[in-house]
């Protein structure tokens, strides 16, 4: 017999933003793409972390369809900057790309022999999303889909 068991807890309503504050990481990295860097949606991320005492910094390159070398980039951001967890503000792709980052930051290897199941991942750093378009549903699975 096998077992599957994934954690997802989801928040939602009026001032769930507010939840930042109390996280339990005093360090993160926001994944999110241009669009959103630019507006002002990105500041009301970061006000909560601030008042909340919790240092971020944000890798804003996420393109559509993840594609390696973005992915890349993000692991060797995160690998420098050390923050104990990831934030992704964005849809699907965003999602996607902080769940590969996440992964990628705790194996040796090239992130990619999880995708072409030559390693089994052992660890990842915890991924929060912040959804701001439903549709592929990638906030509430396990999976992500990454272009090579």
């Amino acid at each position: 017999m096998k077992t599957f068991e994934m954690k997802t807890v989801i928040h939602f309503g009026d001032n769930s933003l507010e939840r930042l504050k109390v996280i339990p990481y005093k360090k993160v990295l926001i994944i999110t793409d241009p669009f959103i860097a630019k507006g002002d949606m990105i500041d009301l991320i970061t006000a909560p972390l601030k008042s909340g005492g919790i240092q971020y910094d944000l890798f804003t390159d996420v393109v559509p369809d993840a594609p390696v070398g973005k992915i890349a980039e993000g692991v060797k951001k995160f690998l420098e900057y050390q923050p104990e967890a990831v934030i992704a503000v964005g849809g699907g792709s965003v999602i996607d790309s902080a769940k590969a980052i996440a992964l990628g930051v705790c194996y040796d290897g090239d992130f990619w022999d999880f995708y072409s199941y030559i390693a089994q991942p052992k660890a990842a750093l915890p991924v929060a999303t912040i959804l701001t378009i439903a549709a592929a549903g990638s906030e509430g699975s396990p999976d992500s889909v990454i272009t090579k």
